[in-house]
Parts: structure tokens; C-alpha cells; sequence
């Protein structure tokens, strides 16, 4: 199961190359990564420099590569709440929500949901066939298989689709 994160972890960061979708309300933002860290055991925490979209001021904002909602549930509220992406300029005193490129895996209802800004129904269905090719061998593959994978291109969109999964609901149209 972590072998699967991982791969799982490092096709996002391709696909976050690839896709620009760091910003929301944020026109342009500047990102620097300063320091990458672990949090419990598959959520990936790190601090950036980030510029305000108003004033220009550079300061550093908590960002996440992979969240483990089954791990960290305490996550999933602030995401609800939009708390997990709230910045505050030190400078200017003005407010914006970050919408930075995110894997939320949720191990209990075997759901993966990457947070990823602009995209395409390619690009989606790359991403899919990735993460199933790049499976080591046929139980990883079969394990991958096995999960939901739900692209979101908002904050309101990923809120949307971790409320349905928690009321057991099918997200499908």
C-alpha cells in the first residue's frame, strides 16, 4: 500500500509540472519550496515562499503534497472549513485561498483525489492509465484498480467530493 502511494505521489508531481493549477483567486502566484516534510505516515507537508497576488510580499505558507485523510482526520475538517488553504498577506493584511496541487487519499473508502487546477479529460485519463502502468507488478496493479481516482480542479469541487464519500454516496452523474 505505500509503494502505491508513492508511485501514486510522484505521477502528481508530474502531472503538477505539467498542469498549471497552483493558484486559486490567485492570479500568477510565485512559489519557492523551502522545506518538505513528513507528516505521520503518508501525509507530505511543506513550507513555501509565496508571493500575495495584491501587495507582492513574499512569506512563507504550509502546503501539502499527499494528504492521508484516513490518518490525519483532523485534515479533512480544515479542508471542509477552507482553514488548510487560507493565506493572510503579514504585509497588506488581505486574504486569498491557495489551491495547491494535492493527492487526498483516503485509504478507509479506497478514494484518491488530486487537487489540481486547469486539467483536461487527457490529461485525466493519462494520469488514470499512469498510475496503473506504473504499478510494479499485477497485485499493484490490481490494488490501484481497486480505488476511486477523481480529479478536482477547485476547492469547492474536492470539498463536494470528500462530503459525498464520507455519506457513502456515488459522485457519478
Amino acid at each position: 500500500e505505500a509503494n502505491i502511494i508513492s508511485l501514486i505521489v510522484g505521477i502528481l508531481a508530474q502531472a503538477s509540472m505539467m498542469i498549471y493549477g497552483f493558484g486559486y483567486l490567485v492570479p500568477k502566484m510565485k512559489r519557492e519550496e523551502k522545506r518538505y516534510e513528513r507528516y505521520n505516515k503518508m501525509t507530505h507537508k511543506r513550507e513555501e515562499l509565496i508571493e500575495c497576488p495584491y501587495c507582492k510580499h513574499k512569506q512563507h505558507f504550509e502546503s501539502y503534497e499527499n494528504i492521508d485523510l484516513s490518518m490525519n482526520p483532523e485534515l479533512k475538517e480544515r479542508i471542509i472549513n477552507e482553514e488548510l488553504f487560507k493565506f493572510k498577506c503579514e504585509e497588506c493584511g488581505k486574504n486569498a485561498l491557495i489551491a495547491f496541487p494535492c493527492l487526498f487519499n483516503d485509504m478507509e473508502k479506497k478514494m484518491l483525489i488530486w487537487l489540481i487546477g486547469d486539467y483536461s479529460a487527457e490529461q485525466k485519463e493519462a494520469l488514470d492509465k499512469d498510475l496503473i502502468e506504473s504499478a510494479a507488478n499485477d497485485a499493484e496493479k490490481s490494488y490501484a484498480a481497486s480505488y476511486q481516482r477523481r480529479i478536482v480542479g477547485s476547492i469547492n469541487d474536492l470539498k463536494e467530493k470528500i462530503i459525498i464519500a464520507d455519506d457513502d454516496l456515488d459522485d457519478r452523474v
